[in-house]
């Protein structure tokens, strides 16, 4: 793998990070890899990896090198912020940054982020299955499922019923009480938000099972996606 290469690897998955982070990419986020933009000094900056929210932005670098960032990759960036209204800096390096980058950054809307591919994957992994499980703290959930348990929280995985005619089936639930009725040993009842029941919905047509709704003591087929 060349110099380049090692460098377009590193930025795609501080890319893909960013889009599973949800205190980096919101709904109304643009995300423009290897993107240019001119300043108010009328000269072209080149940015790896550019966010706008809004009227700000997040000018990202990622740095692939063997050697610890120096203080020079964060003046240059402290330059081109400056040149640019309502920007703020990320930098990512695979080695780390020395002391003289890290002083520099302290007092400049720049961030500093160590980061190696192992840790990208598992930090985008772990944002993608959040974004799979229930979320607890959504106060406008209004269905239950069933999922396998793992000490407070669940493994991602949905409890299968056969209810006759329809077979194996994913159900959801319009009260916990009859969600009780059907729950395994090793598995628990846990609320459902907006975004977790589309995903389940997918999953479902993925897997080729029905997603049926459990209501007044009788089940139907979901249908309100």
């Amino acid at each position: 793998m060349t110099n380049t290469e090692k460098g377009t690897f590193y930025e795609k998955g501080i890319e893909f990070l960013i889009r599973q982070n949800p205190k980096l990419y919101f709904d109304n986020t643009k995300i423009e890899w290897n993107a240019k933009i001119k300043g108010n000094s009328g000269v072209e900056h080149q940015i790896d990896i550019l966010l706008t929210t809004g009227e700000e932005l997040t000018l990202i670098e990622c740095k692939n090198h063997k050697r610890t960032i120096g203080y020079d990759v964060v003046a240059k960036m402290d330059s081109i912020l400056n040149d640019i209204n309502n920007s703020k800096g990320i930098i990512y390096s695979m080695s780390g940054f020395s002391s003289g980058a890290e002083k520099y950054a302290v007092s400049k809307p720049i961030k500093l982020i160590s980061m190696n591919e192992k840790e990208i994957i598992f930090q985008g992994c772990i944002y993608a299955l959040k974004k799979c499980l229930p979320n607890l703290d959504d106060p406008v959930q209004k269905y239950f499922v069933i999922m396998e348990q793992l000490g407070n929280s669940t493994t991602g995985k949905y409890q299968l019923q056969n209810f006759g005619n329809f077979g194996y089936a994913f159900v959801i639930y319009e009260s916990i009480s009859d969600a009780k009725k059907y729950c395994d040993n090793g598995y628990n009842i846990f609320p459902l938000s907006s975004e977790h029941l589309r995903i389940l919905n997918s999953f479902a047509k993925i897997k080729n099972k029905m997603l049926l709704i459990y209501t007044n003591g009788n089940l139907y087929p979901f249908v309100g996606l």
